[in-house]
């Protein structure tokens, strides 16, 4: 699983010198999926990849289209690796330019918090809904508690998504060995979304992070090229 957390940081590395004004969704995709199955073990046919630009990205049940870049979208990039039967998911935020609008940098920011808040809640003995609570206390503190529309993660091994899922209803408790992700988020409607979303082991003493991209918004806004 450390291997398949590697293989999706690599790709938003190299994307991340790729990607540009006028790229669509759909060309994006392609260079990511051309990228992966370089890597050894991650061909399925339930392999998923997100792909959203610009106010699509607000949309948690869209899919990646014809809409093309421009200057200051955010772009949302949700995607899996599965390698010798075991996945890694990640979710991380690019800026094409500049933050083109002040909300969205306000909500990366609060998404930021609830991710890592939810994360340092993660250790043997707590319970599911206690690291859900940990995000979703965050994200209503600062106003948008509304605007979180899913749960704040599920369970990664053999299966893209199993127990533990963390969520408010779910009342299992936490063992050393559970791998799952903590992926917390902001939808605004005609602005753009945002989720962070990483890798998490449960320790003996705590948790190990395995996806290991950046999350700062600086290290996310991308030069547009010439």
């Amino acid at each position: 699983m450390q291997t398949a957390a590697e293989i999706v940081d690599s790709t938003i590395e190299y994307l991340s010198k790729l990607v540009k004004p006028g790229m669509t969704e759909k060309e994006l995709s392609l260079l990511m999926y051309e990228y992966m199955i370089k890597n050894p073990g991650v061909i399925t046919d339930r392999f998923i990849i997100l792909v959203l630009g610009g106010k699509n990205s607000a949309n948690i049940h869209a899919v990646p289209s014809d809409y093309a870049f421009k200057e200051g979208d955010i772009i949302l990039l949700d995607f899996c690796a599965y390698y010798k039967n075991y996945w890694s998911d990640i979710t991380r935020c690019l800026f094409l330019g500049e933050v083109g609008n002040d909300k969205l940098a306000e909500i990366y920011e609060i998404v930021l918090g609830a991710n890592l808040a939810a994360i340092e809640k993660v250790k043997p003995g707590v319970k599911a809904w206690e690291v859900d609570k940990a995000a979703r206390d965050y994200i209503t503190n600062a106003g948008y508690g509304e605007q979180f529309l899913h749960r704040t993660g599920h369970g990664l091994g053999l299966d893209i998504h199993e127990e533990p899922f963390i969520s408010a209803s779910n009342d299992i408790t936490l063992t050393e060995g559970m791998v799952f992700t903590i992926e917390p988020g902001i939808y605004l409607p005609g602005i753009g979304g945002v989720r962070i979303e990483d890798d998490v082991l449960v320790t003996k003493e705590g948790h190990r992070v395995l996806t290991k991209t950046s999350k700062k918004l600086e290290d996310h806004i991308i030069k547009c090229s010439k």
